[in-house]
């Protein structure tokens, strides 16, 4: 499969686990599980899962450079460990639609960091795509709570949070991704990005929590199929797509999240909803009517798992 066209599989098929993630996490707060403690439990649970698989099969891919090490901690806690938490806490202060439409932001700061200090031009497909992803996506929003946009002011600043954190660990992990295998990247990002949140609620008050085995079910689901699959599978387009071209394929989440609620829970999918849903997946499709930009520096390791 073409490098380029395998990429855009790798980051729908994230999108597709992001999106029917976010109904269980809101699940989990309605069951009063704080947001640092579902981000503490998630990250160290796909450390150890993601750890003990790259160990068995292939334990040199975590050998890394010693000057590389900076650069893992500052993805891990700036990036990895933020964009988890903001965007949780976005959902348990706001509906699901709401939090994924400001984080899915991410793509407009990525294409004007990208013009600005990275000196590439968009083209005019990928910039008409981004705005036709960011319109689908704030129609989704639209269509899903009507009349009900009061916003409360913390969801509001952890939302537009979450798009900045987005936009820096799909920038800030890309470099990292050109040198080392995404799963690697992923596992260090995990690891580092779970220190604060255990500095911040220790053991022992984790240990005091009693959670049923059903809470415990749905945190291993959020752990594999939420963190550890999808991002690494996100880690792994990037290092065969543009980062602009990566984050708006990656709006297809809120798609997915969608027509989820509708095939589960039986919510109805209004017009409006349906028409953005549409205009995102042409943003898709218009992309490869584009020639992708050169990707120089690629590392032989981003080339398969």
């Amino acid at each position: 499969m073409p490098v380029k066209l395998s990429g855009y599989f790798f980051i729908i098929g994230a999108a597709c686990l992001w999106g029917l993630s976010g109904t269980v996490a809101k699940y989990l707060f309605n069951q009063e599980v704080s947001p640092v403690t579902l981000v503490q439990v998630r990250m160290t649970l796909a450390a150890i899962l993601l750890g003990t698989v790259l160990c068995t099969r292939q334990g040199g891919v975590l050998k890394v450079a010693r000057t590389d090490w900076p650069g893992f901690i500052i993805l891990g806690m700036a990036g990895m460990a933020w964009v988890q938490f903001t965007y949780l806490y976005t959902i348990s202060q706001l509906n699901v639609a709401t939090a994924v439409f400001l984080q899915y932001l991410a793509p407009i700061l990525i294409a004007v960091y990208t013009v600005l200090f990275l000196r590439q031009p968009l083209g005019t497909t990928t910039a008409v795509s981004l705005a036709m992803a960011v319109a689908g996506s704030a129609m989704i929003m639209v269509g899903q709570v009507q009349d009900t946009l009061t916003i409360p002011w913390r969801g509001l600043v952890s939302g537009l949070a979450s798009a900045v954190a987005m936009a820096f660990y799909t920038l800030y992990g890309q470099t990292l991704v050109k040198r080392y295998n995404p799963w690697t990247v992923l596992f260090y990002a995990l690891v580092f990005g779970a220190i604060p949140w255990w500095v911040w609620q220790p053991p022992w008050v984790l240990a005091q929590m009693d959670f049923n085995r059903l809470t415990w079910a749905f945190f291993m689901y959020i752990g594999i199929f939420a963190t550890m699959l999808p991002f690494g599978l996100y880690f792994m387009g990037l290092g065969r797509l543009a980062a602009s071209r990566a984050s708006i394929v990656s709006t297809l989440e809120p798609v997915v999240a969608g027509v989820t609620a509708y095939l589960i829970l039986g919510e109805i999918m209004s017009p409006v909803q349906l028409a953005g849903g549409m205009l995102i997946v042409a943003a898709i499709i218009s992309l490869q009517m584009e020639r992708a930009p050169s990707f120089p520096g690629q590392n032989s390791s981003t080339s398969g798992s």
